[in-house]
């Protein structure tokens, strides 16, 4: 239940609340407002790390981009992209027994929406430096 209040004031459009089938498999549902959604495309990788399950100690998990919905359907979230996603993984292993992924859990997702080569790193490193020198070259004249 997104509204939990008595007397609560909604407006056209607000969720109310999300409801899932007993059995079914779980889905992901992500919302953005960054620039790389516009790039995002059905099919596309994406890298989840739980709240629950730190990644440092439980890893990061895996999902494929099912879904991408408009920017802003809400008036409550203009200017997001909403996207769902389907789960690799039900469950994660702590202390040597699985735990299964429960709706409501929360986390980061960041869709995949190109690859870079080692290569391409140091380059990216060279060209600031080599601004950060001209910069201190036009301001020593």
């Amino acid at each position: 239940m997104h509204v939990n209040a008595a007397g609560a004031v909604v407006q056209e459009g607000d969720i109310l609340s999300e409801m899932g089938c007993a059995g079914d498999r779980l889905q992901g549902s992500c919302a953005s407002r960054k620039l790389e959604s516009p790039r995002s495309r059905p099919g596309q990788g994406v890298k989840l790390r739980y709240d629950a399950f730190p990644y440092q100690r439980y890893g990061v998990r895996f999902a494929t981009v099912r879904w991408l919905g408009p920017a802003g359907s809400t008036a409550r979230d203009s200017g997001e992209f909403r996207a769902l996603v389907d789960l690799a993984d039900d469950s994660i292993r702590v202390h040597g027994q699985l735990q299964a992924l429960l709706p409501g859990m929360g986390g980061r997702a960041d869709i995949v929406v190109g690859r870079r080569s080692l290569v391409s790193y140091a380059f990216r490193a060279d060209s600031r430096l080599a601004g950060k020198l001209r910069r201190s070259l036009l301001l020593d004249e």
